[in-house]
């Protein structure tokens, strides 16, 4: 969960062969600098980077720390609709409480 995460500078630098989903749904993250710097440059790797319709340009930016074209294909941009995590998570915590009380 990076909801909270407003630094994001370095994380996946240098992780060649990083198959991972991140969501970006904190429009507080200000700082991602060098985030994909030489990263995803292994044929096996695959990063999705999930943005809502407040998180698209941030995400953008932080694929666009990739510099080299081959790896930055790589990194597939994806919308995800914020509404329905959190009722899936609302959902889930709802089930844990109903099997408790019974």
């Amino acid at each position: 969960n990076t909801s909270k995460v407003t630094n994001m500078s370095n994380m996946f630098s240098d992780c060649s062969k990083l198959t991972t989903t991140i969501n970006i749904m904190n429009t507080g993250t200000t700082s991602y600098s060098s985030m994909f710097s030489n990263a995803a440059t292994d044929p096996s790797a695959h990063i999705i980077i999930g943005y809502t319709t407040n998180t698209q340009s941030i995400a953008e930016a932080m694929r666009n720390t990739c510099t080299d074209a081959t790896a930055k294909a790589r990194i597939e941009l994806k919308k995800i609709d914020q509404k329905n995590e959190s009722s899936f998570s609302f959902n889930q915590n709802t089930r844990k409480i109903k099997q408790n009380i019974i």
